[in-house]
């Protein structure tokens, strides 16, 4: 999708949001998100803790 010359991908949702799983995917989604912005890369977190 395009919109004011700018390149979008939008992707379908893997699973349908309910309040039997929402806690769930938020904390997943909250994973992603520190794993994304974390200072310190896989590598050398295995470094770090042995």
């Amino acid at each position: 999708m395009e919109l004011q010359g700018f390149q979008y991908v939008i992707y379908k949702p893997i699973a349908m949001i309910n309040p039997a799983n929402v806690s769930s995917l938020e904390f997943l989604d909250l994973m992603k998100r520190i794993d994304i912005y974390s200072e310190l890369r896989k590598e050398k977190l295995k470094k770090t803790n042995g």
